[in-house]
């Protein structure tokens, strides 16, 4: 059993660095010049992912029913869905804040940076796209386990360790990313932009790819 939950948890970490999970927290956090919150949208999202495959496997295994391929295909489209909205919209803010003058796209970035320190909102957002990923990833990970798993303990607690494991994987990255962001956002304006382009682009391609190899 230890072995299983250290197998587990390993996995989650492989899991959370998976590109469609990757690209969507970046875009999530590319906003936030402020490292704490860069790393508080990385929570976010591991806490919505990990509590709906807890929510989902309970379902499963007291049930003894596996989720349908054609639900798990649709939820699967719906986060590349999510994705191209997301990619879309962090290409919009760069373009719009490429349309106002060097002085106040400065004093903005400053605003942000305040209104960031003073006080982190709820990310909601991170929260529910952590969820959507946890309701397409459920199918693929039950069906990892659901030969090896002898109670509905076990079951819940191998999902529990991976849950964990995906949580410190995105900390991981959400640090990694926050150290580019942090550096860009205020002196270093030509590159943020650049870096944002880039956390867009890959964004759409990821999303783009996703829902084809689902509806291909």
């Amino acid at each position: 059993m230890t072995a299983l939950l250290m197998l587990g948890f390993m996995l989650g970490i492989r899991h959370a660095l998976e590109a469609d999970h990757i690209a969507t927290v970046a875009s999530l956090a590319s906003r936030y010049p402020d490292r704490r919150q860069v790393m508080f949208q990385g929570l976010a999202w591991g806490l919505g992912h990990s509590g709906m495959l807890l929510l989902v496997g309970l379902v499963v295994l007291w049930t003894d029913t596996l989720i349908p391929e054609q639900v798990a295909s649709l939820l699967e489209a719906a986060v590349g869905g999510l994705m191209l909205v997301l990619g879309l919209a962090v290409l919009r803010r760069v373009f719009t804040a490429d349309q106002q003058p060097e002085p106040e796209l400065r004093r903005e970035s400053e605003r942000e940076a305040g209104a960031t320190a003073a006080a982190a909102p709820l990310p909601v957002r991170a929260l529910m796209m952590g969820s959507v990923h946890g309701m397409a990833g459920s199918a693929a990970l039950l069906l990892l386990f659901v030969d090896q798993v002898q109670s509905l303990f076990t079951g819940l607690l191998y999902i529990s360790t991976f849950g964990l494991g995906s949580i410190l994987g995105m900390l991981l990255f959400s640090l990694a990313i926050s150290v580019p962001i942090g550096l860009t956002a205020h002196r270093l304006q030509g590159w943020n932009r650049m870096f944002q382009l880039a956390i867009g682009a890959v964004t759409i391609v990821v999303g783009a790819r996703l829902m084809i190899s689902v509806w291909g």
